[in-house]
């Protein structure tokens, strides 16, 4: 495909993205909510977090808001744009599905090494960078409002 014309190798590759991006979404919307009610080592809370207090100056409360939330695509999806209630249960809910978006886009990355195989050197960096670029900012919202909804739950753990 290297030879091909750019403006086909654009399209394989918007398709491409939209196959990976749909894909491992769809994939991970399968798995039960009990698995991500685990707390799994990839979505603790780090030091370097200082308890979200990295994505405040990141400027997160700022941009969030204009990010899609596609939580409702597929079946049984959960938007997490707003809280919608404060119950435990629903808490609790939100928490675990904050770590099967933050998995998604963890699992979206590595793809863009396939894109090397049908474009050029060049490209094939620019589709890493993007595959970064796209991505980091929903891992960072979702581990952003990961850390507020366990602060939030631990005080309505002390309020029952």
């Amino acid at each position: 495909m290297k030879h091909w014309p750019a403006v086909m190798v654009i399209v394989v590759d918007a398709v491409a993205w939209l196959c990976i991006h749909m894909g491992i979404s769809y994939a991970c919307s399968r798995y039960s909510q009990a698995y991500f009610r685990r707390d799994g080592w990839l979505y603790r809370e780090r030091l370097w977090e200082r308890k979200g207090r990295l994505y405040e100056k990141l400027g997160i409360r700022r941009w969030k808001r204009f990010a899609p939330d596609a939580g409702g695509l597929f079946r049984d999806g959960f938007r997490k744009r707003r809280l919608h209630g404060q119950d435990t249960a629903y808490l609790q809910s939100f928490l675990a599905e904050t770590k099967r978006a933050e998995l998604a886009h963890w699992l979206c990355i590595p793809p863009a090494l396939l894109f090397f195989l049908w474009n050029k050197a060049d490209v094939g960096v620019v589709m890493v960078m993007y595959a970064f670029a796209f991505n980091l900012p929903f891992i960072f919202i979702q581990r952003y409002n990961r850390i507020r909804l366990q602060r939030l739950l631990g005080r309505t753990r002390q309020d029952l």
